[in-house]
């Protein structure tokens, strides 16, 4: 068992806005204080908004800005239930107003990848941008906050409206994190560790997959290097100027946002299944080779990824699925992997899409 990653600072490009990135163990004592302070000229009002159970770790955040010369007002979430919606964006920007806080001041929000896309949406416009600092609580946060922040949902669909990267100042402190498999967010973040390699390059995969078996063992520092790298690749990704690389992101996230319309399933497992899914349509179309789709499943079971185990009805599934694309877009298209890192939009038949909905509904049965 190896020692933890020291703090390392990281620059993580962004659509529109860079962060500075600190991350490692013992980073809240050791490198908040002058992050927050580089955030404004001149230290005068925070806003700390929570919505964890990790009250310690609020606590050092907060005598962290207090040290600076923050003065600081609480505003806190639950970390239950629908967050990323406008409603709730609304009662945030009131609660702002209360505050007194303004562009001079700072933003700082302690707590999950819904809070902090939350914060960026709202954050990004309030005062016509205030600066907004990310206190990450687990690594799918760490991973997908800054560079790539959750749409907010409307009308019964998933991330409708889109937020573009606000985030400028992130600590990832791993003492206060979960880093056991058996920790369902942990395993999430696996699954989003395989989606931005299958999307980035073929060397971010053989990185992954060269890692992937001390990560299973419980090598910490396996762990929390591939959450910096994966961290700055999405990074990298978000902020190309192709914007058929900015597109390929979108990858393994069809079928799990039709899967969720009919039935709860952890995300790790769907991110999994999406995965799997779009592998099996891209070897369908002749674009990827078998071994490729075999490599990724090998990738993903090695990584502890569980399938979906439910009796789907193939029809039912299909017409929640094409719903899901067309209140997107006007075409039917699937972001689908050409080789191992490399990711493109695709046009997909509906044959083609019936056929393999059908298989998956039909391997995954529970009988």
């Amino acid at each position: 068992m190896s020692e933890g990653l020291k703090a390392v600072r990281q620059w993580v490009s962004a659509s529109g806005a860079a962060c500075d990135a600190r991350l490692g163990h013992g980073v809240i004592l050791g490198e908040a204080g002058s992050l927050f302070r580089a955030a404004v000229g001149r230290p005068r009002r925070a806003a700390l908004v929570t919505a964890t159970t990790d009250e310690e770790l609020v606590e050092l955040t907060r005598r962290q800005l207090s040290s600076e010369g923050f003065e600081v007002a609480g505003i806190k979430l639950s970390e239950t239930g629908d967050m990323r919606n406008p409603a709730q964006a609304t009662q945030l920007v009131d609660s702002l107003s209360r505050t007194g806080v303004t562009a001079d001041d700072l933003v700082v929000a302690v707590g999950d990848c819904d809070l902090l896309s939350l914060l960026s949406a709202v954050c990004g416009s309030w005062c016509a941008g205030t600066p907004l600092a990310g206190v990450a609580t687990d690594l799918v946060c760490a991973i997908e906050a800054v560079p790539t922040p959750r749409g907010l949902d409307v009308a019964g669909h998933a991330q409708m409206l889109e937020v573009r990267p606000w985030c400028h100042y992130l600590l990832v402190d791993f003492d206060h994190m979960e880093l056991t498999l058996r920790d369902e967010r942990v395993r999430e973040a696996l699954a989003l560790m395989v989606v931005t390699a299958m999307v980035d390059s073929e060397q971010s995969f053989s990185r992954l997959w060269d890692r992937s078996l001390d990560i299973v063992e419980g090598d910490v520092l396996s762990l929390e290097e591939q959450v910096v790298d994966t961290l700055r690749a999405r990074g990298r990704l978000v902020s190309s100027t192709a914007l058929a690389v900015r597109q390929s992101l979108r990858y393994a996230s069809e079928l799990p946002r039709a899967i969720s319309q009919l039935f709860d399933a952890a995300g790790s497992t769907l991110l999994a299944e999406g995965m799997r899914f779009s592998a099996r349509i891209a070897a369908g179309e002749g674009t990827l080779s078998v071994d490729d789709v075999f490599t990724q499943d090998e990738l993903l079971d090695r990584l502890g990824l569980a399938q979906v185990e439910a009796d789907l009805d193939a029809d039912r599934l299909l017409a929640v699925f094409k719903e899901e694309c067309f209140v997107r877009s006007r075409r039917l298209q699937m972001a689908l992997p050409q080789r191992l890192g490399c990711v493109r939009l695709s046009n997909v038949t509906d044959t083609l899409l019936g056929e393999h909905l059908k298989a998956f509904c039909t391997s995954r049965a529970v009988g």
